[in-house]
């Protein structure tokens, strides 16, 4: 006869295999939950995807392996029915089938989404100084213009280095009113989706623009350029599976300006055009009744031109009306012939740009700037000042030996227009060129920060290009050393790195009838 123990021993056994088969039978028929997710036909227009080529003054990188993503916002409530959001982008590894998780939570605003164009009065008419509207300012562009793409970068080939075009991917669009969470579930979920084809265009990108130390390497044929020349393009790092948590805790901390204006760009002007674009914001905000904060240019596009006669060079804005031809024009870059004929900015040639603007047209337009990263002090009798024009008595002091996210959002908070430098680094840690952008919103949320910036992705006499992008920022490590932190912050998962913020404060000044 068994003991009582004998029997209880079995009965344990029992329930646990009982136990076992249960949730064996509900992992086989549990049906991941995607009701807070929604999958985007690829044929509604609100994303395309590009292949990108960069060039540079010395060569092209053709068809690279770097993809961008673009969102219309004017087609995200529409195609979406949400009036904020997360885009993610899952796509299919052609050697494993794997889907990969390329774009995380690019955050859709809705400061972009629910669009409405700033209140512009009649051009001011020329007055006596000292009057409440004083000299008369051009007309700028239509200003209900609608909101710019939003764009991220990619790894259109995850995992491999390729090499050729592509017209075709492989993946699934998905969108959320809140953040995915990095959790199994997720992928899980993903995987009942059928996946789609989603078609690929091209898109050239300059990638010179503003130098520092800068070694291009000489190329005899225009496509010579190994894919590493501006470094691995973003791979998101996979999935680290956190617990699962109530997706409606993940709101983000965020702060965004008006994304107007945003100019075409002339080549390699994007340091000029970045302080244009934060000079023009500042004057679109302040410049209002009881308060005067005055610039006499307009935000159209422009160049300051080289002329010469002889043995005399000398620069001048054309057309005169343009703020970035003027602060083109104290910018002093070289070999400015027209739009698509000019060379890159110094970093003193930086700095000197919109202090000699300001100190010559800013008499209604004080500015106090600060700076993160660069010299200890920038301007008038300090790093970068000039006898050939005045500084105005315009100095930038450092407020950080390295560009911050907090402080870039800090500044935004408290009204000021900010722009930044980034280096590209290639794999080994060279410096091949850098760029100038303005940023004009940054948010936290996942426990990632990210920022958004203004440019003109293709640089030249065109028409076209003109585009607003999310970065996620932190310090992945020291180009050439992954892993290694060097106190930079790094763009999007890349050997790209923050080098220079600055940020102009506008003094207004009250108006007194």
């Amino acid at each position: 006869m068994e003991t009582f123990q004998q029997v209880f021993k079995k009965i344990i056994v029992l329930a646990a295999i009982f136990l076992c088969l249960q949730v064996a039978a509900y992992s086989q028929t549990r049906v991941p939950d995607t009701s807070y997710m929604k999958e985007i036909d690829p044929n509604t227009g609100l994303v395309s995807i590009e292949q990108v080529t960069f060039f540079f003054d010395s060569g092209r990188l053709v068809d690279s392996d770097w993809g961008q993503i673009k969102v219309d916002p004017n087609k995200w409530n529409e195609a979406t029915g949400l009036r904020s959001g997360y885009l993610n982008f899952f796509l299919n590894d052609s050697s494993s089938l794997n889907r990969r998780w390329v774009i995380q939570n690019m955050y859709i605003p809705s400061a972009i989404v629910d669009f409405c164009p700033p209140i512009v009065d009649e051009p001011n008419s020329p007055n006596e100084p000292g009057s409440t509207n004083p000299g008369s300012t051009p007309p700028d562009p239509d200003p209900t213009e609608p909101p710019l793409p939003l764009s991220m970068y990619f790894d259109l080939r995850p995992g491999t280095d390729g090499s050729g075009g592509l017209d075709i991917l492989i993946g699934n669009l998905i969108v959320s009113k809140q953040p995915l969470p990095v959790v199994d579930d997720i992928l899980n979920a993903i995987n009942t989706f059928p996946i789609r084809t989603l078609q690929v265009d091209s898109t050239l990108i300059n990638a010179e623009g503003h130098t520092k130390t800068i070694i291009i390497p000489q190329s005899t044929t225009i496509e010579s350029f190994t894919p590493d020349f501006v470094g691995f393009p973003p791979v998101p790092p996979g999935p680290d599976p956190l617990p699962n948590f109530p997706l409606d805790l993940a709101f983000p901390i965020e702060v965004f300006q008006s994304e107007f204006p945003n100019v075409q760009c002339a080549k390699n002007q994007c340091v000029p055009m970045a302080h244009a674009n934060v000079l023009g914001y500042l004057r679109d905000r302040y410049d209002g009744v009881p308060f005067v904060w005055h610039l006499p240019h307009a935000a159209i596009p422009g160049i300051g031109q080289v002329f010469g006669a002889g043995d005399v060079i000398y620069w001048a804005p054309v057309p005169e009306a343009s703020l970035v031809a003027n602060v083109d024009t104290f910018t002093r870059r070289d070999g400015v012939l027209n739009a698509g004929v000019g060379d890159t900015s110094s970093e003193c040639q930086m700095i000197q740009g919109p202090f000699g603007y300001i100190a010559e047209f800013g008499n209604y337009a004080k500015t106090i700037f600060r700076h993160q990263g660069g010299q200890p002090s920038y301007g008038d009798g300090t790093f970068c000042d000039t006898s050939t024009f005045s500084l105005g008595g315009l100095v930038s002091n450092r407020e950080g030996v390295y560009p911050t996210w907090q402080w870039i959002y800090e500044q935004l908070i408290l009204g000021r227009g900010v722009s930044i430098v980034f280096g590209r680094y290639d794999n080994g840690g060279n410096r091949t060129s850098g760029h100038m952008v303005r940023v004009w919103g940054a948010a936290r949320y996942l426990e990632k920060d990210y920022i958004y910036t203004l440019d003109d992705e293709y640089q030249g006499m065109n028409n076209y290009g003109l585009r607003t992008q999310q970065w996620e920022v932190k310090d992945t490590g020291q180009p050439g050393l992954p892993g290694v932190p060097d106190g930079q912050l790094n763009l999007g998962d890349t050997t790209w790195e923050i080098e220079f913020a600055i940020s102009a404060q506008a003094k207004t000044t009250l108006a007194i009838p």
